[in-house]
């Protein structure tokens, strides 16, 4: 649900920049308008690629080997930080 509200915001925006003709005194030129709609496309494109790794399953070969290291470390580092030889 909360993958959703960066889609609104940029719907937002993008009405905002085309109502802005209408509603103001003093329009935007177009090269500007452009200017700010490729803003909202760029921001767009780069969600989409964050969101395309948040949504990409991990290998369970990977998870199992992440969390032999996580136990592994957590169990050694006290004996780690007791012999300051090391």
């Amino acid at each position: 649900k909360s993958l959703r509200v960066p889609i609104r915001i940029a719907q937002r925006l993008r009405n905002a920049i085309m109502q802005h003709k209408t509603l103001s005194i003093d329009p935007l030129d177009t090269i500007q308008e452009r200017c700010l709609l490729d803003s909202v496309k760029e921001f767009m494109d780069g969600y989409h690629g964050v969101r395309k790794y948040l949504t990409c399953p991990l290998p369970l070969p990977l998870v199992q080997l992440g969390r032999i290291f996580v136990i592994f470390y957590v169990f050694t580092l006290p004996f780690a930080l007791l012999n300051p030889e090391l």
